[in-house]
């Protein structure tokens, strides 16, 4: 294995101040993933309801209405 330049094995990294703390880090990445778990699992709180009509076929299986009139197709098929 070669050997590495002087400059190489003794860098730092420069720094205008001091380093923070891991301990300020790690809350840092704790609040972080936090943040998204509860924006990825929010609730919604409809404050009003509007009538919703939908039409289809006798051959589309799955379908299912929700609330917010927002259809989700995840388990939406075509029977044969």
């Amino acid at each position: 294995m070669a050997a590495e330049p002087q400059s190489r094995r003794n860098w730092k990294p420069r720094s205008r101040g001091r380093a923070p703390p891991k301990t300020s880090r790690y809350a840092a990445r704790l609040s972080l993933t936090v943040q998204r778990l509860v924006m990825e699992n929010a609730f919604v709180v409809p404050l009003a309801f509007q009538y919703e009509l939908v039409a289809m076929n006798k051959r589309v299986q799955g379908y299912r209405p929700n609330l917010l009139g927002k259809p989700k197709c995840d388990d939406v098929w075509l029977e044969s």
